[in-house]
């Protein structure tokens, strides 16, 4: 009796606390990882390494490898939505982890930046040029090689333990005790960072798309798929969310589409019917098993064990409660600042501030009334109703309070219910809902300079620990302990911070803007010409340009790298480069760090070829 009372005093106290760290994360803000303190890093880690232990953490990747799921996340415009409510609910999920992790936010990794270190000669791989690469765990020395099914997706390459990957468990339907430990890797140590990932392939990407109908895919099969075949090992699979990078990976995509929604649709908040009519920001395109996609259709995420008897992923027992509160249907998704608690911003600078200052040199449309909706199909049943039209309307009615989920000591003490403690001792998570208050404000874009400090939108000074840190802050009101505290109410999607520069991506702005200047000033043909110059230098002095493997198109279809593509058609005479000396020009800048005659490598699946229980190599950097 004594032990039971002892109980409920802890878990009333346990009770108190979590709203009160709810309260002080303030706004959802997604932040550069190389920006990030060491104890934001760490927490980051350390929310990992739980959602890993308690079982949640390989539901993510069920409902990524899930065969109808992902029809509707891959080859089709709904790439970047899909997968926004993914890491939206995966971000829930590592805040109910526990108190400490209430705060955490999904960092996101600048692969355009450390792009440019590369192209610079300041480093020779994806592991050299970037931090998060490594304090992921990397690839270290004396690594061994193994086939392991995730999933049941089969995946080869060095199974790397490092914390907090020793945590991983490949399968939610064994027993802890048959985990492997550990997630599968190409070699990261020789890994080259891709053409497609460089500053002037990005904004060709993002800002040559009229619609999200044209960027999307834009995106996903450049950028998106060679940074995928690079790291290889798992992230060559469908079962890719089983590497932490890949949930950085993917949010450095999503700020890429928040930076085109601003550049190209604008700041104007708009009702769910207004989205559905937009014709930038919507695009009813073809589905990969017939149809079409609609503006009402909600998004198809499954879990399931090795793909079997799925179900919705809302009615997940132990991940359904991170999707609760969360629109879901395509064009809810479309504004970051429409997600109901979920609601989040990216604190944006250096290059990333560049684009979403000056939409790669072209002005962003002036805020004003969204297209007359178009005939649109009828809407499927959807348990969550459009709200009704307001003068400043927001596109979901604000979400009534609803009791709070029963926490996991509940079971423990009172023993009914269900119980969420299988073999591997999973516990229920603490609550990560709260409520938001509608944001009554349309954004206003502040030109500068990439050098200024831009506040956008009046949100107000940044603190010096940047905006958010996954620690509760102190200097936050706290609430009472029984009354959830809604986080503030996002009127941007982005907030531009103050940085010191980094010297290579000024020399690949400087060179980029010299050239775009020569060819006449910002346009699309300016935009394409100084891409093949960039493709053109990754193919002659940064190790080469080579297409995917074989197993890489097999899974993520046929369509070859980007700078592949452009290559071909400079050598075989069907695309041109205008400017005469940009070889000599792009050396002088950069030099030839990698001059493509030095290297041998016939391949860029190095990890997974070969004597399965090989150590990390060394050598030239594995491109295309």
């Amino acid at each position: 009796m004594k032990f039971l009372v002892a109980i409920c005093v802890w878990a009333l106290a346990l009770m108190g606390s979590v709203p009160t760290a709810h309260a002080q994360c303030g706004q959802r803000l997604r932040r550069n990882w190389d920006s990030m303190s060491q104890q934001d890093k760490s927490t980051y880690l350390g929310a990992i390494q739980a959602a890993m232990n308690s079982g949640a953490y390989i539901k993510f990747v069920e409902l990524h490898t899930e065969m109808m799921s992902e029809r509707e996340a891959h080859g089709q415009c709904m790439f970047i939505y899909w997968h926004r409510l993914m890491l939206i609910a995966f971000e829930n999920m590592l805040r109910g982890q526990g108190a400490q992790f209430a705060c955490v936010t999904i960092p996101y990794w600048d692969w355009i930046t450390a792009q440019s270190r590369f192209t610079n000669g300041q480093c020779r791989s994806m592991a050299d040029c970037s931090p998060i690469v490594n304090e992921l765990g990397g690839v270290p020395a004396g690594t061994q090689q193994r086939q392991l099914a995730i999933n049941g997706v089969p995946t080869q390459g060095f199974c790397v333990r490092s914390n907090p990957l020793n945590s991983f468990c490949q399968s939610g339907g064994i027993a802890r005790n048959q985990c492997a430990g550990c997630v599968t890797r190409g070699d990261w140590n020789r890994a080259a960072f891709p053409g497609s990932t460089s500053f002037a392939s990005i904004q060709n990407q993002i800002f040559s798309g009229r619609s999200i109908g044209e960027m999307s895919p834009n995106l996903e099969t450049g950028a998106h798929n060679n940074v995928h075949a690079n790291l290889d090992g798992a992230m060559a699979t469908f079962a890719s969310p089983a590497d932490p990078i890949f949930w950085s990976h993917h949010a450095m995509v999503d700020l890429l589409h928040v930076v085109f929604h601003r550049c190209r649709v604008g700041s104007t908040r708009m009702t769910f019917e207004q989205k559905a009519a937009h014709p930038v920001a919507w695009s009813s395109c073809g589905r990969r098993n017939g149809g079409v996609f609609r503006p009402t259709d909600p998004v198809m995420m499954r879990t399931g064990v090795n793909g079997r008897n799925p179900i919705p992923a809302a009615n997940d027992p132990i991940v359904g409660r991170f999707f609760q509160g969360v629109p879901n249907r395509y064009a809810d998704l479309m504004d970051v600042r429409d997600l109901g608690a979920s609601s989040y911003a990216y604190e944006l600078a250096g290059v990333t501030a560049t684009m979403f200052t000056q939409c790669g040199g072209t002005p962003a449309p002036a805020p004003g009334p969204a297209p007359q909706p178009q005939p649109q199909p009828a809407p499927r049943p959807n348990p969550q109703p459009a709200p009704r039209p307001q003068p400043r309307p927001q596109p979901q009615p604000r979400p009534q309070p609803r009791p709070q989920p029963r926490p996991w000591w509940w079971d423990l003490i009172f023993r009914n219910g269900r119980r969420l403690a299988d073999s591997r001792g999973l516990r229920r998570a603490t609550s990560f809902e709260g409520q938001v208050k509608s944001a009554d404000a349309e954004a206003t874009v502040k030109a500068a300079d990439a050098s200024d400090v831009t506040i956008v939108g009046g949100a107000g000074p940044v603190p010096s620990d940047g905006g958010n840190s996954n620690s509760p802050r102190q200097d936050d009101k706290v609430t009472p302990a029984q009354t959830p505290a809604a986080p503030p109410a996002p009127t941007e999607e982005a907030i531009v911070v103050p940085c010191t520069p980094d010297p290579s991506m000024q020399k690949m702005e400087t060179w980029y803007n010299d050239m775009t200047q020569q060819l006449g000033g910002p346009s699309q043909k300016a935009m394409d010409e100084v891409e093949r110059m960039a493709c053109m230098f990754q193919d002659e002095c940064l190790g080469g340009v080579r297409d995917y493997s074989p197993e890489f198109k097999a899974i993520w279809g046929d369509c070859p790298p980007r700078c592949k593509t452009i290559v071909d058609a400079v050598k075989a005479g069907t695309q041109s480069i205008c400017i005469p000396n940009w070889r000599e020009t792009m050396k002088q800048q950069f030099g030839c760090p990698i001059p493509s005659s030095n290297n041998n490598t016939p391949d860029q699946r190095p990890a997974t070829s070969g004597n399965p229980t090989q150590d990390v190599g060394a050598g030239a950097p594995q491109q295309q």
